[in-house]
């Protein structure tokens, strides 16, 4: 008996089709796009595995009497940017694990002295956005809350 050679094709095509198919894996799985992109591992302590930083942040600072306004950028994981004390303050915002909300002004024991200064902090801490913004009865009240996250000068 003789086997066409369509059927030996199809039948070579079925076999080799069925060796190569996953075993294990489900089929949302083995269709699942191959593309891939680096995700950062993030430690509790704030510090991740090289490939995207912890914390980035724009903070400004206002002085709302003196109309002076100053700017400064912060990376955390690896530590930077253009704040005065960036490895202080990455070190201050992993213990807060980036809660700027910790950051308002609640002490009692502030001056009350009116030189009302604004803190605005806006950028992203282990992949969460962040818009902190908060006004503070003068600049002790500011910097007993912020520092050294937010600097003095």
């Amino acid at each position: 008996m003789r086997t066409s050679p369509r059927a030996v094709a199809l039948a070579l095509a079925t076999a080799a089709a069925a060796s190569t198919a996953p075993t294990t894996a489900p089929p949302a799985l083995a269709a699942a796009p191959t593309t891939t992109r680096a995700v950062a591992h993030t430690a509790p302590d704030g510090t991740t595995n090289g490939t995207a930083p912890a914390g980035r942040f724009g903070i400004t600072r206002y002085d709302l009497r003196e109309g002076s306004t100053l700017r400064w950028s912060l990376t955390c994981s690896p530590d930077g940017g253009t704040h005065p004390a960036p490895a202080r303050a990455c070190a201050r915002l992993r213990e807060i694990n980036g809660d700027l909300d910790r950051l308002r002004h609640r002490s009692e024991r502030c001056p009350r002295a009116f030189d009302p200064r604004e803190v605005e902090i806006r950028g992203a801490w282990n992949g969460r956005d962040i818009v902190f913004k908060e006004r503070y009865p003068n600049a002790a009240c500011l910097e007993e809350a912020t520092a050294p996250i937010v600097p003095s000068r």
